[in-house]
C-alpha cells in the first residue's frame, strides 16, 4: 500500500443547460492486488459532516466505486448500462439509480495514474444529466 495524493474533477450537466464543478484534493492509499487497482480515501460529507471512505476498484475496461457509510456500489463498464436501489431522503420508498457510461479509460500505475469516466444518469428512468469524472493521483512527497 503506497500513500498517495489524490485529485478528482467531476463536472454534472443538468437537462435544465445548468453546469456544476467539483474539484477535491486528498490523501489516500492506492494498491494493486491480482491485477486489481485499489485507490481508498476520504472525505467529509457536507451535509452531515460524516467521515465516508471511498473506494475505488479498476481491472481491465471496468470500474467499480463504493463506500462505507452506504455500502452502495456503482460499476462503470463502456456501453453497459448500471443499476441499483437507493432510498430517497426520508428513507421512505426506494427509487432506481440507473448509471450508463459512455467513456471509460484506465490509466493506472504504481507511481501515478488516472481514470476517466463520462456518464448518463437516470432515477427511476428519468434523466438526471451528463457527468464526466477525472480521478488522478501521485505518489505522496515522503
Amino acid at each position: 500500500m503506497r500513500d498517495v495524493i489524490i485529485s478528482i474533477d467531476g463536472s454534472n450537466f443538468t437537462d435544465d443547460g445548468d453546469m456544476h464543478n467539483v474539484q477535491i484534493v486528498t490523501q489516500g492509499t492506492y494498491d494493486v492486488e491480482d491485477g486489481v487497482h485499489i485507490l481508498r480515501y476520504s472525505e467529509s460529507d457536507e451535509e452531515t459532516g460524516e467521515s465516508i471512505e471511498t473506494t475505488i476498484f479498476a481491472h481491465e475496461d471496468r470500474v467499480i466505486v463504493m463506500d462505507d457509510v452506504s455500502l452502495s456500489q456503482v460499476m462503470f463498464r463502456h456501453g453497459q448500462r448500471f443499476s441499483s436501489l437507493v432510498q430517497d431522503e426520508e428513507q421512505t420508498q426506494y427509487m432506481e439509480l440507473g448509471v450508463f457510461p459512455t467513456c471509460v479509460k484506465i490509466d493506472m500505475k504504481e507511481d501515478s495514474g488516472s481514470l476517466d469516466l463520462s456518464y448518463q444518469m437516470d432515477l427511476d428512468g428519468m434523466v438526471m444529466g451528463d457527468n464526466s469524472i477525472r480521478v488522478s493521483y501521485r505518489l505522496a512527497d515522503v
